[in-house]
Order: C-alpha cells, then sequence, then structure tokens
C-alpha cells in the first residue's frame, strides 16, 4: 500500500496491523524529491529498471526545457483558491525556477504555502501571473476571489497562464509538463514585440 507521510497516522498503522506493506511517501518539494519517490515506489512494486527508466526521461526533459543561466527571470505570482500561494520548499517553486521565473512568494520570503493578500498582489506589482485552476466543473465558494475586481485589473495588466493544480501538487514525472507549459508561456510573453511599421 503506498501512502503519503500525511496519511492519517491511524489509517497508516491500522494497515500495518493487518499486515499490509506500507510504503510511505515524503510530499515532493522539488525535482530531486520526485525522483526519490519515483525510485522508492518502484523497489516497492519490484519494478526499479522501469523507475529508472522515467527518471531518465524526466531529467532528460528538463535539460532540454532549461534555458541559459544568464536569461532574465520574470517574477510571476502564483494565486490559487482561497488566495493562496506557494514559495521556497514547494514543488511549484522548483516548477517555476526550472521554467524561467523568479517567484513573487519566495522574493517575500514565504516558504511552502501560505496566503497571499489581493492588496499585496497588486503593490507588489509582478510581471507574471500564474492561476491554479481545477480540472473539474461546478462552482466552489474557494474560487470567489478569482472574481473580484482587483483580481481581474491584474489579469488585464499582466501576463496571465492557468495552470492545472495537479500538475503542480503531485510529485510525479508529469510535473515536468508543468515546467514545459510554463516555459512556452514565458517565451511568448517575454518575446520581444515587433515593430508595426
Amino acid at each position: 500500500v503506498l501512502a503519503g507521510t500525511y496519511t492519517t497516522r491511524a489509517t497508516v498503522h491500522l494497515l500495518r496491523k493487518l499486515g499490509m506493506n506500507v510504503v510511505e511517501l515524503k510530499p515532493a518539494s522539488n525535482f530531486d524529491k520526485v525522483v526519490e519517490n519515483v525510485r522508492a515506489v518502484g523497489k516497492a512494486v519490484g519494478e526499479s529498471a522501469r523507475a529508472d527508466s522515467m527518471v531518465l526521461r524526466m531529467e532528460r526533459e528538463l535539460s532540454e526545457l532549461r534555458g541559459p543561466t544568464n536569461e532574465h527571470r520574470p517574477r510571476a505570482a502564483l494565486f490559487y483558491a482561497n488566495s493562496y500561494t506557494s514559495g521556497e520548499g514547494s514543488l511549484i517553486d522548483s516548477i517555476l525556477r526550472h521554467a524561467g521565473f523568479g517567484s513573487l512568494a519566495r522574493e517575500m520570503g514565504i516558504r511552502g504555502t501560505q496566503k497571499l493578500s489581493l492588496e499585496t498582489l497588486v503593490t507588489r506589482q509582478p510581471d507574471a501571473l500564474v492561476l491554479g485552476h481545477r480540472d473539474f466543473p461546478g462552482d466552489a465558494l474557494a474560487y470567489e476571489v478569482f472574481n473580484h475586481t482587483a483580481l481581474r485589473h491584474v489579469r488585464r495588466t499582466i501576463p496571465t497562464f492557468s495552470l492545472a493544480n495537479a500538475l503542480t501538487i503531485c510529485g510525479t514525472p508529469h510535473a515536468v509538463k508543468a515546467v514545459e507549459r510554463l516555459r512556452r508561456f514565458r517565451e511568448k510573453f517575454a518575446r520581444p514585440v515587433e515593430s508595426s511599421q
């Protein structure tokens, strides 16, 4: 049984008491941790060679997406449901850096996930806005903040991109897709605008 270190302790204890082999995985806060988890799962299910192959493919894809070391890093503000953002020590922070962005949350000294007020978002004037979005229909109060006048103003004034939450929360090799999509977004808005003359 695969479980996260955040899984209810009583559940993990019960599974072990029933004789189940439980492998606990820590949340991945960067791509090195993704690699550790992939290899741990591979070993647990007797597929170490396949896990190593996944890791090699992921590392190759990340290398191909890497820009020059001296490239300008526009400051991106991450903004999720209930006005949350993520900073240093989070997988999305690692994804942002791999995609060539600086991070407003990191600049503010935010570690992990914390609230980011709309007032702060507006006054800090980031270069880009990255919004989390759900992959399922329906309304949710957590997303009401996305309709706020101040956030609508920010979205009209700076480049904005929506990224599926599933790509940035789960520490799997699929997180490389988030790097790829953010890299394309960055290159699109960072490209000099040609003169219309």
